[in-house]
């Protein structure tokens, strides 16, 4: 004894999407595939030659292996549009950073050089011909 719901066979085809034609035309595809239908009888109704009809059933095949292949897992991404002045600011904000850290690591490198500019007590003492010594160190 068979459980569940009868199988309707080809006539699922009546339920989806597409002309009557299209349906028609699948429909004698897949019975030359199950072997109720010959490929002379499908090409004669069809108005076809064998070839023709060989280069629909790749295409009919190709199409349902296409659909039943495996996604990728999850929701897709969210493509979120940006306005092109939202766009453009964007990259002069982006452009007004990296010149700020390209100054940054400029003063860095300078201030590992020179040390003095950093100091100005220091840079005096260096104009006026070297460190000042205290009382008593002379």
């Amino acid at each position: 004894m068979k459980t569940g719901r009868p199988n309707k066979g080809l006539a699922h085809l009546g339920s989806l999407d597409g002309t009557a034609e299209q349906k028609r035309r699948v429909e004698l595809i897949l019975a030359t595939i199950t072997g109720d239908l010959g490929v002379d009888q499908a090409c004669k109704e069809l108005g076809i030659s064998p070839s023709r009809f060989a280069v629909l059933r790749t295409e009919v095949l190709q199409g349902a292996l296409d659909a039943i292949a495996p996604g990728k897992p999850g929701r897709p991404a969210k493509v979120q549009s940006i306005d092109p002045e939202e766009h453009e600011r964007l990259l002069r904000e982006k452009r007004d950073l990296e010149i700020e850290a390209r100054a940054a690591e400029v003063r860095e490198a300078i201030a590992l050089v020179m040390p003095e500019l950093l100091d100005p007590r220091r840079a005096r003492r260096l104009k006026k011909g070297g460190p000042k010594r205290g009382r008593g160190s002379r």
